[in-house]
């Protein structure tokens, strides 16, 4: 186990840095004891930070956790940001931070018109990808080969999933990308009714995905099985989250019962999940981190307690999911019959029918604007839910986030491929270089469309 006391805590600048430092020393003590480490001439005094892309995704997490675990013990506490590129060749941001910067998972399309101290990331101006993932990128330009085994088998799992997607809805890289949307609650200790809600910030979200990589390389490394026995990793979350309900403080609101039933039926199957949870390239070979096994990896790595206080943010997180999606479907239920105006605590929400047959019902159109607030948490499902179940699928939901000014466009699961491929051509030659839209292997558009900030992947 990996211990960490209170004297320790105290020397390293509180628990969230204290979790971080052991991991990279725990991982550096790894490398170094394979020999794999790659000497360097940089002079790393210029280095003061890491920076990622807003919003980060699994491997720019991992890729970050190897580099510093390569790095000096002076230079573990370097700044980690996030930053978006908000122009191409003249970004005030980048000109002021990456000279200083290892930057890693941006940058490689266009780089604000500057060069970062060091450079880690896939993307090529032809859209085409340079490797597999950032995180492949920093061990190549790091370590040597004879990695250990522990950490050749997390990258692997980080690499297929950077370019393939398919990972389980339960595995940490899609729940992380719900933290980075979810405002938690925050009290003021000297006023109980004065209550804030706020986004974790860069570090604190790092501090977490530190936690669980390492926890999952330290069982590998001891031979504590992580993949079997699945009931036994479904107790470890049941008590985890029984010890968040204790403390959440949302049992008097309402649907605090059904959101609660809901995670108990989506989470505590973890036997069916176990079965699932596969690459998208190996397809035989399970994926190492998804909610059980993370639970039962932490616990075993850093002990019950700290175990306790990092699973509290997971559960925060979904169970505010969760409550989102209950509550906004209940919301939603008059579009049923009807179209109109509903205003809620999570926006504003119009439902338009168009193309109506009202003979048979089959061609109508449902299109369900939003003017969503913070509140509103991945409410896009409830949208999708309603038009599938009750219209046949055939809708398009306009979501428009006022909060950071971006916009996304989905469409229900019978909206033909061809119309929808038309619609979104139409839209961004209307608005050309503002949309992200994701193309698969076979030619098709994912159903959605984003509008936002440049570094969108």
């Amino acid at each position: 186990m990996l211990h960490i006391n209170k004297t320790y805590i105290e020397k390293n600048g509180g628990l969230l840095h204290s979790i971080r430092k052991k991991s990279n020393r725990y991982i550096n003590a790894l490398l170094k004891e394979s020999g794999c480490i790659k000497p360097t001439e940089l002079e790393n005094r210029k280095l003061d930070r890491t920076i990622v892309h807003t919003a980060p995704h699994l491997d720019e997490y991992f890729a970050d956790l190897m580099f510093r675990s390569v790095l000096p013990d002076n230079k573990l506490d370097i700044t980690f940001m996030e930053m978006s590129i908000h122009s191409k060749t003249h970004d005030s941001l980048c000109k002021s931070y990456w000279p200083n910067a290892a930057v890693i998972g941006l940058g490689g399309s266009f780089s604000g018109g500057v060069k970062p101290f060091l450079h880690f990331d896939e993307h090529m101006d032809s859209g085409m990808r340079s490797d597999d993932s950032c995180s492949q990128i920093v061990i190549n330009e790091t370590l040597y080969p004879g990695i250990p085994t522990s950490i050749t088998r997390l990258l692997k799992e980080v690499n297929e999933i950077d370019e393939f997607g398919k990972a389980h809805d339960q595995h940490i890289g899609n729940i992380i990308k719900t933290a980075h949307v979810t405002r938690l609650k925050t009290n003021n200790p000297n006023n109980e009714n004065d209550v804030h809600r706020d986004f974790m910030d860069a570090e604190w979200k790092k501090t977490l995905m530190d936690a669980m990589i390492t926890s999952i390389i330290y069982c590998l490394e001891h031979n504590i099985d992580i993949m079997e026995e699945p009931k036994l990793k479904d107790a470890t979350l049941r008590v985890s989250f029984e010890h968040y309900l204790n403390y959440c403080g949302y049992n008097k609101k309402e649907g605090f019962k059904a959101t609660v039933d809901r995670i108990k039926n989506i989470y505590f199957n973890q036997t069916m999940i176990f079965k699932d949870a596969k690459l998208p390239r190996s397809r035989k070979i399970d994926q190492l981190m998804i909610m059980g096994r993370i639970c039962f990896a932490l616990e075993k790595c850093w002990g019950e307690q700290i175990t306790k206080i990092l699973m509290m943010h997971i559960w925060e997180i979904l169970y505010l999911s969760q409550s989102s999606f209950y509550n906004i479907s209940n919301a939603i239920q008059p579009f049923i019959q009807n179209d109109g105006k509903i205003k809620t605590n999570y926006g504003e929400f119009i439902k338009k029918t168009v193309l109506a047959n009202h003979t048979t019902r089959k061609n109508d159109i449902w299109i369900i604007n939003v003017d969503q607030n913070p509140d509103f948490l991945k409410g896009h499902r409830a949208i999708v839910n309603l038009i599938n179940k009750y219209n046949n699928g055939n809708g398009i939901i306009i979501i428009n986030n006022n909060y950071d000014c971006t916009k996304a466009i989905f469409k229900g699961k019978n909206i033909d491929q061809n119309q929808w491929k038309l619609l979104v051509d139409s839209i961004t030659l209307y608005e050309p270089k503002y949309w992200h839209i994701i193309v698969s292997q076979n030619g098709d558009y994912a159903p959605f469309i984003l509008n936002g900030c440049l570094v969108l992947k």
